[in-house]
């Protein structure tokens, strides 16, 4: 039993960790780090950021309207 715990915590801490989330607001800032209360005001930017990072990864993106420089390449 014991060891069945201690997996599961394992695997929780690990879950935990795995997954980063980016957003993106119409009031954000690029210069910002993309948080809930510092969110990026650019998709571009928050697409930027996930390609540093590993594991699972989301991009929240507020309401509002963006404009796009370029066609978004995933």
């Amino acid at each position: 039993m014991q060891r069945l715990i201690l997996v599961s915590l394992i695997w929780v801490g690990l879950s935990a960790q795995a997954q980063v989330e980016f957003h993106v607001a119409p009031t954000g800032s690029d210069a910002g780090p993309g948080t809930v209360a510092q969110p990026f005001a650019t998709v571009e930017r928050a697409l930027a950021e996930t390609r540093k990072s590993s594991g699972a990864r989301n991009i929240v993106v507020h309401p509002g309207q963006y404009y796009l420089s370029q066609t978004l390449a995933l």
